[in-house]
């Protein structure tokens, strides 16, 4: 539990620069419309799972209840998500990266990098089980904020929206 306060904090600012990335937004404003409808859904429901995830993990990291699994899942999450955008690999837009972008991917990306080297580091300390995770009583709520925020990057990645 050494470093559950770096993890919890480092999951919540991560969380905090994806949520900020969301399609349509005054950040991400290139255009996606050429990519496939079904693969803008699959990556923005991956994208939510990522991003809503590791809040709640964030969360229970300060309470000193994560398995630090979870915090590395998210933290190589970032890097994969970041870099694949940053080396232009995954999602191609034909409209550049603007400034604000490229600084939250790339300060995103650092992010991940002690991420994943203290989710490791916890991972090999001799206590690295805590307690489990119960289900948040709120999961249908969470649940639908998802969707919610699923359909909207969705139809702002297809429909090319610029920003609100």
């Amino acid at each position: 539990m050494k470093y559950s306060t770096s993890i919890g904090l480092l999951l919540l600012m991560s969380s905090a620069f994806l949520i900020s990335l969301v399609p349509g937004g005054p950040i991400e404003t290139r255009d996606f419309s050429h990519i496939q409808p079904w693969v803008l859904l699959s990556f923005n429901v991956y994208l939510t799972v990522v991003g809503i995830s590791s809040m709640v993990w964030g969360v229970h990291a300060l309470r000193k209840s994560l398995n630090p699994l979870w915090s590395l899942l998210s933290g190589l999450s970032y890097l994969i998500i970041y870099g694949l955008d940053l080396l232009t690999l995954f999602p191609v837009s034909p409209t550049p990266m603007n400034q604000a972008l490229w600084s939250i991917e790339i300060t995103g990306l650092l992010l991940s990098l002690p991420l994943i080297a203290l989710s490791c580091w916890q991972l090999m300390s001799a206590n690295a089980a805590p307690p489990r995770i119960k289900m948040v009583n709120g999961w249908p709520i969470v649940l639908l904020i998802g969707a919610v925020v699923v359909a909207y990057a969705t139809y702002s990645a297809m429909s090319g929206l610029q920003g609100i």
